[in-house]
Parts: structure tokens; sequence; C-alpha cells
């Protein structure tokens, strides 16, 4: 049992929310795990030197029989998923790789405004204690942290740069669905129902209907942060307990509320950034525009 259908990206677009509402659905199968990152391991050097990156390296599923692992059990469904975003990122990489094991799976890309997703990326790594300079600092800086091989997810500019992976996912599978995340959240019960048409399964009216998952911002409690967001150790005891007991489809929706309400989002991007990385990203963006055969209004400035 292998997965027949994958959400390889954007980073901050929206695929952990979606990774969870489909797993909601009775004819879905998603792992555990939300990132293996399988299929991009390789596409860059090892070890990753970012604060933080030794504990993402050791989640990285490694090898092809761990990878099957994810999906034991899974055999009563007709669909099964995993969502890495570094996927998009590693395109070059990671498209032969997916389509030597899994084949013409059906591929789903989540796009959001790049200049947003950049910010929204940059206060995800400020939320986990690892960023430590300010937005426009961090823009200065990303080029020395790739040159020292930082994490993917440190790379705010270079992950925006979207048209060329798009355009490859699509030329090299059949079947590619491509979600604009504004879109996505305007018109969420109309998006799933796509969705779900894309993918071949019966519409289901899920039960977190509108929940955001893995939100960003700027902790109000740090203490209550650490233990909401345990990291290492902590974090597989914690996991291992609520398992145990069973309970923890319960705790972590507990959890997720709790990290919402723990969270001031009220930090916007400065409006001058926002329009210095809106005109990097202008050409990128005709490109994809084209690649989609249409607009995408509501990423105009």
């Amino acid at each position: 049992m292998l997965p027949n259908f994958l959400i390889v990206g954007a980073a901050k677009a929206g695929t952990t929310s979606l990774f969870e509402y489909l797993g909601e659905h009775p004819q879905i199968f998603t792992p555990a795990k939300k990132e293996p990152k399988f299929f991009s391991y390789g596409c860059y050097p090892s070890p990753l030197k970012g604060p933080g990156d030794d504990l993402v390296e050791s989640q990285i599923v490694k090898n092809f029989d761990e990878y099957k692992k994810l999906f034991d059990n899974s055999d009563a469904y007709p669909l099964r998923g995993e969502a890495s975003p570094d996927s998009l990122y590693y395109w070059n990489g990671a498209i032969p790789k997916i389509k030597k094991i899994l084949g013409d799976v059906k591929i789903i890309i989540m796009i959001r405004n790049p200049a947003n997703r950049a910010f929204s990326n940059y206060m995800h790594l400020i939320r986990d204690g690892r960023e430590t300079l300010n937005f426009e600092a961090a823009l200065d800086a990303e080029e020395y942290r790739i040159n020292q091989n930082y994490e993917f997810f440190w790379h705010y500019r270079a992950c925006g740069m979207l048209s060329d992976a798009v355009y490859s996912y699509c030329k090299e599978f059949t079947n590619v669905k491509i979600i604009i995340f504004e879109e996505w959240i305007k018109n969420l019960n109309e998006e799933m129902g796509e969705i779900y048409q894309f993918l071949g399964v019966d519409y289901y009216p899920f039960a977190s209907m509108g929940q955001v998952h893995n939100e960003s911002g700027i902790p109000k409690n740090l203490v209550l942060q650490r233990i909401i967001h345990p990291k290492g150790f902590s974090k597989k005891v914690i996991r291992g307990f609520f398992k145990t007991i069973r309970l923890y489809s319960l705790a972590k929706m507990l959890r997720n509320k709790l990290r919402s309400a723990n969270l001031d989002k009220s930090t916007k991007i400065n409006p001058i950034t926002y329009e210095r990385l809106m005109s990097f990203y202008e050409n990128d963006i005709i490109k994809l525009e084209s690649c989609l055969e249409r607009p995408i209004k509501l990423w105009k400035i």
C-alpha cells in the first residue's frame, strides 16, 4: 500500500489544514506523520545547519522501508496520501523519484501570494523560537543561510518562486490540482468539493470545517508555548502517552485551539517590504499565470 495522491506544497499555503481535513474523510488514509520529506531527501546536503534543523532532520523518513510503514493498515482505504511541502521546492529531484516509486499519482499543489507566504513562513519560525532577526534582516540574511545549508524553510524569498515547479509538475503528471490559497479559504466548502471530485471520493462534511492548523504568530506566553509545542524527546513522550490512552485526536484538537489562542496574529508585513517582494516576484507570477491560463486576481497589489 503506497500513496496514490500527494500534496507537494507550497509551505505555509494551507497544506497542513488540507492534510487534516482530508484525514477526516472515511475513504482517505493519511499517515500520522504529515511531512515525511521522503521524496526530497537527498536533494540537499546533510546535515542541515539552521537553528532547530537537527530536530527537523531527525524526523525525515530517509529509506523506502520506513516510508512504506507509514501506510501500514491502509488497505481498506481507496485513497492514501501524504503532504511534504518541500517536494515543490525541490521539484527537480523530487519529481523523478516520485515517478519512479509511485508512478503517475495525483498531485495537489497549493500556492499562495508569495510575499504573504514568506512573511507567514517567517512568523512560523518566530513562533517556534528559531528566528531571531526582524523580517527585513532575515530576508537580507537569506543568501548566507542558504550557503550555510539551512533547511529550505529558512529560504523565505526563494520558496515563493513557484512557476518552474508548478510547470514541471503539470508537465510530468497527468492529474494535477492547483489550489490558490486565497480562493480556497474564501470559498472553503466549494473548494473542498472540487478537491473531493478530483480525488474521486464522495463529498464529506468534515468536522473541523474552517479550523486553521499550524498557524503562525508571536507566542503570548512562552511557558505555555513550550507545553503545547514541545520539541524532541518531550514531544515523543507526550504523543506516545495520548496515543496509549486513545485520546490522541482529542488532545490534538485541544492543542490546536490552545496554540491558536496563545498566538498574537496581529503583526503584519511592512507595506514597503510587501511591495518590494511583489516586485521581486512580478515576472514569476506572470509565468505562473501563463501556466494556469488565468490571472490570479487576489494577488494584485
